[in-house]
């Protein structure tokens, strides 16, 4: 605030620290007493930008058991399309730290959770779920993976019932798929460190052992070769044999690897922990680095990278942990930085974990991220340089990636307040 009084409702949205007198008499000498103020933080919202909220709750809150939130919400947001009663409708799937996967209605009704009431619960659920011909894989922390059904039932899970659980997953499971859509693998990694492959129906083809945790989602190349990074700073390339996996190559990074590889242009995108967005053939050679040999890293990239293509050239976003996210052009032996957001209104950025997503308006460009300091950034990409847009805060840490609906015009976002917001763009 600029003064002792100030009217809020001329403030813009964002989270603000205020200090509020318990008695409206205090005098100002007796502000130093430390025994009559207090410090809280005051979240303002664009309640115009909202379209709904779940778990609901009235704005603003008339008191604290108003808010009944579910678990942190750590997994992204993935959006599919069902058929009832002749009409297609948009169906919302997300994890939550409450050991539930949910599944609601375009209007923010829940369908169905899993399980259901009455049953076991799993453990935190920090996968995006993945959905493939009205089957919705995800993995739990309780060291399994699991295929419901597009109404909520169970299908199957690995390791079987009654098997010892392998480690917790922790990141989306790939699907590789024929010409007509139908899976033919899955791929998926674990806390024990291995790569797994299962046949569709849950049976298991082969595991692949690193040396550290797998927290990232593979990405399946043209030929079918499987890419994925792991705890032990190496990204792998793997054949699936069938019944083994055989090991064409491995690029060895200064850290553990969490964001997830992009095949985009027969180039591999990913980031590390040792500070660095790499960029490699599909041979295993490197392209590039960024930044470059000889200069100092920025802070881990665990954001898995969104790379597209603008007027001809491939370009990529994707956020730190020194909280920025960055823009750079693929110009074939360097990357070239086009800009860098890591401060609203002169304030410092929180770790950007989340990945980016794009959307386009005509000629305009929107970026969308969230951070670790709670707050949902829209930003308009001008090219060579960015401007922010708006803001949304939230109460909790976003570092799962919101999802767009293009046709009705809303992103999902997911926070860690145990939230997940419907917001008109």
């Amino acid at each position: 605030p600029a003064s002792r009084f100030e009217d809020v409702s001329t403030w813009k949205a964002g989270v603000y620290i205020i200090r509020a007198l318990v008695d409206p008499e205090d005098l100002q000498e007796e502000l130093d007493e430390g025994n009559n103020t207090l410090d809280k933080q005051l979240f303002i919202i664009d309640s115009a930008r909202i379209r709904w909220i779940y778990p609901d709750f009235p704005i603003p809150l008339e008191k604290p058991e108003d808010e009944v939130p579910i678990g942190a919400i750590a997994s992204g947001v993935a959006l599919a399309t069902v058929e009832e009663q002749g009409r297609e409708k948009t169906v919302i799937y997300f994890g939550s730290n409450d050991e539930h996967l949910y599944a609601l209605n375009a209007d923010g009704t829940e369908r169905w959770k899993y399980p259901p009431e009455g049953e076991p619960s799993l453990e935190p659920i920090k996968t995006t779920p993945v959905v493939a011909q009205d089957r919705i894989y995800f993995g739990s922390d309780d060291g399994h993976l699991y295929v419901v059904d597009s109404n909520g039932q169970f299908v199957w899970q690995f390791p079987a019932g009654g098997e010892p659980p392998i480690g917790a997953v922790k990141a989306a499971p790939a699907l590789l798929k024929d010409a007509s859509g139908a899976v033919e693998a899955i791929y998926f990694g674990s806390d024990d460190g291995s790569l797994y492959a299962l046949n569709p129906d849950g049976s298991l083809r082969w595991k692949f052992t690193t040396g550290a945790f797998i927290w990232t989602t593979p990405a399946i190349g043209p030929d079918g070769t499987i890419y994925f990074g792991s705890g032990d700073g190496r990204l792998y390339a793997l054949r699936d044999k069938e019944v083994r996996a055989e090991e064409r190559w491995h690029f060895s990074t200064g850290s553990f690897i969490k964001s997830s590889p992009v095949i985009f242009n027969e180039t591999i995108y990913f980031g590390s922990s040792d500070g660095h967005l790499y960029a490699l053939f599909l041979d295993g050679t490197k392209k590039w680095q960024y930044p470059e040999e000889g200069k100092s890293p920025i802070g881990a990239v665990e954001s898995t990278p969104l790379v597209v293509e603008d007027k001809g050239a491939t370009v990529i976003y994707f956020g730190s942990n020194e909280g920025s996210l960055y823009k750079l052009e693929d110009q074939g032996d360097e990357a070239i930085k086009q800009w860098q957001f890591h401060e609203y209104e002169g304030i410092s950025l929180g770790p950007v974990r989340s990945s980016p997503v794009k959307r386009e308006e005509g000629d305009l460009i929107f970026i969308y991220f969230g951070s670790d300091d709670g707050t949902l950034y829209a930003l308009r990409d001008r090219g060579a340089t960015v401007g922010d847009e708006w803001v949304f805060p939230t109460r909790g840490a976003i570092t799962g990636t919101p999802a767009i609906d293009e046709a009705t015009e809303t992103l999902y976002l997911p926070s860690w307040e145990g939230h997940l917001y419907a917001l008109e763009i």
